[in-house]
């Protein structure tokens, strides 16, 4: 496969990336694993020299091994291990800098995103060893227990709760973990992207896992359909109209599953029901935010519910809200179905900044 034939062919989980600004044959390519995650970086005016590759995956493996809900030494696993009532001292800026980012996306979204949902998250079988050879859903008694432990309580990790002036963090409660994979790959593609802007590169992409992307130049990409991906692999393509340095999260219902007795139960854990998410958002995009915050808000927008018709939903206040508060020119893209309906709720316009590739969907603007 030529290079222009793999840059346009790439299909990442959630997003097809199209066609790219200042294509060149120097193109270079970074491969490699972090958080769990594929992670490929693509530049296309220059190609990237060793000084800089090692620049890269220096910072990927500082955020790595820093936030690793598994290595004992990183700063996630301190806190886990700690009692209630003990703190543990962040150790540079970064840190403090990614935990505000955290407390920050948890209070837009008024809970909605958790980064202490962990517990509930291991009881469902999603963590380290996924997937489990032999899942079996979780009694009520045991996702009560989590529940009414105040384990997963927003209250446990607000600002004035989690961190203090001196850049400490706080448990205050025994049985509180916490869990940074719902914000840290969209910070670190936001992280990349900067240091490859600082250094003259100024098209291609940064790709990590399946939800986090950082656009330097492309004229449009394609949102991966969260149902009929061998027959309709994407439901829409977006222009976005030479538009650079734009961060895309996608947060879906469709990628990490278990199946049990007919019904699917997906990764995104209410942490209110302590169960898995049964809203009806099938997947939630949103370009041109931070990357940690739009990778954190897009779980969110997947925890909302809405009924067909009703202007007032949960899902339609955070959409509004995002534009309201964090930048108008956001574009936001939820694909919601009740097993009847199925929607396309956006801001943007069809035909001018977006083609439907599913005629069963309805687009409703909010």
């Amino acid at each position: 496969m030529n290079v222009k034939a793999k840059f346009t062919a790439i299909i990442l989980a959630a997003i097809i990336c199209l066609s790219c600004f200042g294509c060149s044959n120097s193109a270079r390519a970074i491969d490699a694993f972090y958080f769990n995650s594929d992670i490929h970086i693509e530049t296309r005016n220059k190609p990237l020299g060793a000084s800089m590759e090692h620049e890269i995956t220096d910072y990927l493996d500082y955020l790595d091994k820093a936030f690793s809900i598994t290595q004992e030494d990183s700063i996630v696993s301190k806190y886990n291990n700690l009692k209630g009532g003990e703190n543990v001292l962040l150790s540079d800026p970064l840190e403090i800098d990614v935990f505000k980012q955290v407390i920050a996306a948890q209070e837009f979204s008024d809970g909605k995103f958790n980064c202490a949902v962990y517990p509930l998250s291991e009881l469902w079988g999603f963590k380290d060893g996924y997937p489990l050879p032999n899942f079996v859903p979780p009694t009520d008694d045991e996702i009560n227990k989590i529940l009414t432990s105040g384990a997963t309580s927003i209250d446990t990790i607000s600002y004035d709760a989690l961190l203090t002036e001196q850049g400490e963090l706080k448990k205050l409660n025994d049985s509180s973990k916490i869990d940074l994979g719902g914000i840290l790959k969209g910070y670190a593609a936001d992280g990349v992207g900067k240091i490859l802007n600082e250094n003259g590169y100024n098209s291609g992409y940064v790709s990590i896992g399946t939800s986090s992307l950082y656009i330097l130049s492309v004229e449009s990409l394609k949102i991966r359909h969260p149902r009929n991906q061998a027959e309709t692999p994407s439901v829409i393509s977006v222009n976005l109209k030479g538009k650079k340095n734009l961060n895309v999260s996608t947060s879906g219902d469709y990628e990490k599953t278990y199946t049990f007795n007919g019904k699917t139960y997906c990764h995104i854990i209410d942490p209110v029901t302590g169960k898995p998410a049964e809203t009806g958002v099938m997947s939630a995009t949103l370009i041109g935010a931070d990357g940690g915050f739009s990778d954190a808000i897009t779980t969110a927008l997947c925890l909302c519910k809405h009924t067909n018709g009703d202007g007032q939903s949960q899902l339609v206040t955070l959409m509004q809200k995002i534009l309201s508060t964090i930048d108008i020119t956001c574009q936001i893209f939820v694909l919601w179905s009740d097993g009847e309906n199925n929607l396309l709720l956006t801001n943007k316009k069809q035909g001018e900044d977006f083609t439907l590739l599913d005629p069963n969907f309805t687009v409703v603007n909010i």
